[in-house]
């Protein structure tokens, strides 16, 4: 099967699924702008590095084809790119297709109730963060590894854990690289939501002082 063609239809229907997605509500009232600001800011940055994503691993599938035919050397780079570039490929077509729907329910899900918003996307973003510390941690592993493969190589005269090894070190090294951006962008978006806490108020009513709490 040959990678170009499923490469350009798979950019087709994550076009096709993007174009479809539901438009976001239109802005809201100060109160809500800064933590709306937030979030497009989060999923904007998450949109533009899938596509980023999605560009390096149809690109590195691309080089690792041609490197497959050029003996031991690429056979041992192939091998390693190509199970990351479809990581990549797969990882990005997904958030690609979702973010912009799940922006827009969020979007709406804070004008609704901003405790509620609050309680549910609190936990989800502390999850992401964990991943990412985990993600990070498997691929500085993964350099680690390809490090070790290329020394290997070196002193054993195999050029095949030697190309195994540079393919596996550029790729875990192109996805720390995107993951720590990554990770920038969780961190300052959970900060937001964090912040996102009732104001407590004296209220005088027909029925006595009491207070009241307003987002």
């Amino acid at each position: 099967m040959k990678v170009a063609p499923v490469l350009a239809a798979a950019c087709v229907l994550v076009a096709s699924s993007v174009a479809r997605a539901e438009p976001l509500p239109p802005t809201g009232p100060t109160r809500h702008g800064a933590m709306e600001d937030a979030m497009r800011r989060y999923f904007r940055g998450e949109l533009r590095e899938s596509a980023s994503f999605l560009g390096v691993g149809a690109g590195t599938a691309f080089i690792g084809g041609a490197l497959a035919t050029q003996g031991e050397f690429g056979v041992g780079a192939a091998s390693a790119i190509f199970p990351v570039s479809a990581i990549e490929i797969g990882a990005a077509i997904v958030l690609l297709a979702r973010t912009d729907g799940q922006l827009a329910d969020l979007v709406a899900l804070h004008r609704k109730s901003p405790a509620e918003y609050r309680a549910e996307e609190l936990p989800r973003m502390r999850r992401v963060k964990l991943w990412f510390d985990v993600y990070m941690g498997v691929e500085i592993g993964l350099i680690a590894l390809g490090g070790a493969s290329i020394a290997f190589g070196v002193v054993d005269h195999r050029d095949g854990f030697v190309g195994a090894g540079v393919g596996l070190a550029s790729q875990a090294g192109a996805m720390l690289t995107f993951d720590l951006f990554a990770s920038a962008r969780a961190d300052s978006y959970t900060e937001h939501i964090e912040r996102l806490t009732p104001e407590i108020r004296p209220v005088v009513g027909p029925t006595g002082v009491g207070v009241e709490g307003r987002f």
